[in-house]
């Protein structure tokens, strides 16, 4: 939690000085390089997360020689893909002008990028296979407390250098620096740790395989996810330039944060979630399954309230008037992040039970749609047509596509029930959120703080007091209340 307050919050502060000091086409700039590299990153293509699966074993049966030639494997394949992705970054240099609309005065943009790339390079050619032994051995705090010490230390410098020197480059140079302090601190750590694990040896045919073979399996739903986070990026900055991508990252990193958090609470349940499809019956399962289902449309749910009667008052006092989006790209936005987050719960239970071949083409359909959806739309109606291509995306394809596989191979049912639940959850949150936003809208204050402190006090009440009134009736209901008395009473 500390490490997600610290690299989520901070930014914030930077975020705004950028704006102030430099403009906010720097902030574009820093949203489209991040956006390019992700999709550059699609050469890890989830070796880490099968390399990690492979360790557990060993580990358990306390098989150092394993272990051993494990890290040697991910060690060189590691610095493979770094190298790798480094020449794709560098032959992607001739093409930037055609991604940025109107350009910097004063920026060369191939220097800019290059500091970007080799501080992404430089953890795959460093120590980054080192945590793997701090993940399979469950020890992802030391991981993370050294991040949350070198991020902020990174941020602090940045913010100093940015006041003082009002240089990007200066702010940005420094990055690469405190990747390689960060990667030289894990390997410290891990090797105090860890002693007797170094990479050495080799893995066998059929164990190279196994391993790649689980990538195989990840490698579509790792592209999927980066085309719906980076794609629009990268086309806003095409075809509406820098500026528009500024406020459009501003918007969306909030969305981003709110995912982030939410995001630890379902994380913390997916080892519950996989114990009990092991051990429980196909009933018990989707019981869980509804019980989570309800307090996730509950937290959307508000969520979506907050956004829609937050967002503007919030942005005009973190970065004023001029970086507010209309009114109707709003809510676009707020069904953005519905349309996102309605299925986690459809999709932690899918990643629990391993189905990453159940929808093998989902997201290469899913990518390919939102691709050209998107180029279509932003010419036909600006900002709006990102929006709403990737609402159609997740509606359209990616929802019933999972909701397909997921009942026909877990639960072994109709979706029928599971559907009309959703399209009952959808229309309680748009009672709550008209509802909530009218009287928002009715309020003599409109701007400022007091705006948003008075906003903020409805959303607490009434679109709670909504959803209570549709739900206290259901045994869901009484199953989540259930659960918050055994917190509070072993609080006790």
């Amino acid at each position: 939690m500390v490490n997600k307050g610290v690299s989520l919050l901070l930014p914030f502060l930077i975020r705004a000085i950028i704006i102030n000091v430099l403009g906010k086409e720097y902030l574009g700039l820093n949203n489209l390089f991040t956006s390019i590299l992700h999709v550059l990153n699609l050469a890890e293509l989830g070796i880490g997360s099968a390399m990690v699966y492979s360790m557990y074993k060993p580990i358990a049966e306390g098989d150092g020689d394993t272990i051993c030639a494990l890290l040697a494997l991910y060690k060189t394949v590691y610095r493979i893909i770094g190298l790798v992705v480094f020449c794709i970054g560098v032959v992607l240099i001739p093409f930037l002008p055609f991604l940025i609309k109107g350009g910097v005065e004063g920026i060369d943009i191939t220097v800019l990028y290059m500091i970007f790339l080799v501080d992404t390079v430089l953890s795959y050619l460093l120590f980054a296979f080192k945590n793997s032994l701090l993940m399979a051995h469950q020890r992802t705090d030391v991981s993370s407390n050294i991040g949350t010490v070198v991020h902020l230390l990174l941020n602090l410098t940045q913010v100093i250098l940015l006041l003082i020197f009002k240089d990007y480059y200066i702010y940005i140079v420094v990055k690469p620096l405190f990747t390689v302090v960060n990667n030289l601190f894990v390997k410290w750590a891990t090797d105090r740790m860890y002693p007797e694990y170094q990479p050495k040896g080799s893995v066998s045919k059929e164990k190279q395989k196994e391993i790649f073979g689980r990538v195989k399996a990840l490698v579509g739903h790792k592209i999927g996810t980066t085309v719906v986070t980076s794609a629009d990026s990268l086309v806003i900055s095409a075809f509406l330039g820098l500026g528009v991508l500024a406020i459009y990252s501003n918007y969306y990193y909030i969305i981003f944060f709110i995912v982030s958090l939410t995001s630890i609470f379902f994380n913390g349940m997916l080892a519950g979630i996989g114990n009990s499809l092991v051990v429980e019956t196909e009933e018990k399962n989707y019981a869980l399954f509804e019980n989570i289902n309800f307090v996730l449309s509950w937290l959307v749910a508000w969520c979506s309230v907050c956004l829609l009667c937050l967002f503007q008052p919030f942005m005009e006092l973190w970065m004023g008037k001029d970086m507010l989006l209309s009114t109707s790209s709003l809510i676009c936005m707020v069904i953005y992040y519905y349309s996102w987050q309605f299925r986690t719960t459809g999709l932690y239970f899918k990643d629990a039970a391993g189905m990453w071949q159940a929808d093998f083409w989902k997201p290469y359909v899913s990518a390919v749609f939102n691709i050209i959806v998107n180029i279509s739309l932003v010419l036909l109606i600006g900002i709006n047509g990102v929006f709403i291509s990737t609402i159609v995306c997740m509606i359209a394809v990616n929802f019933p596509w999972e909701t397909f596989v997921l009942f026909r191979d877990l639960f072994k049912r109709s979706p029928v029930k599971y559907v009309g639940q959703e399209l009952i959850n959808l229309g309680k949150t748009m009672i709550m959120c008209v509802t909530t936003y009218g009287i928002c809208m009715v309020l003599p204050w409109q701007h400022g703080i007091v705006c948003l402190a008075l906003r903020f006090a409805l959303c607490l009440v009434v679109p709670n007091l909504i959803f209570l009134l549709f739900s206290f009736r259901m045994k869901e209901f009484s199953y989540a209340m259930g659960k918050v008395k055994q917190i509070l009473h072993r609080k006790k």
